[in-house]
């Protein structure tokens, strides 16, 4: 019903578009008119509002999980674990030719001599 009605104000207001490029504005334009159209319908059902505002985005989340006793972690936590290991090999590599290793707030490694 509220799809086939957009469509038809789109071509009714633009007579000259094709099919697809009615698809297209209807794809690009549709959920804000149906947003608007049901707030100004008092007779609009509480599952038509719901839908109207559309999805919750505050969602839990994790950084891992455990399945039958195997761990899981996220692309970042991965890459946090890799990072980590990389400043230990380069400590203790740089610790053995003299050197000492620092990692500063930016991100930038140093070297001290």
């Amino acid at each position: 019903m509220y799809i086939e009605a957009h469509k038809q104000i789109l071509r009714v207001s633009h007579p000259k578009m094709n099919m697809m490029r009615v698809l297209q504005e209807h794809n690009r334009t549709f959920f804000n008119w149906f947003r608007e159209s049901i707030f100004v319908d008092d007779s609009a059902s509480r599952t038509l509002r719901l839908l109207a505002v559309g999805p919750n985005l505050n969602l839990p989340t994790w950084k891992g999980y455990d399945i039958n006793n195997y761990s899981f972690y996220t692309k970042y936590r991965m890459i946090k674990v890799v990072c980590r290991m990389l400043d230990l090999v380069a400590s203790i590599i740089l610790r053995g030719i003299g050197l000492e290793y620092r990692r500063s707030n930016n991100n930038q490694f140093n070297n001290v001599l």
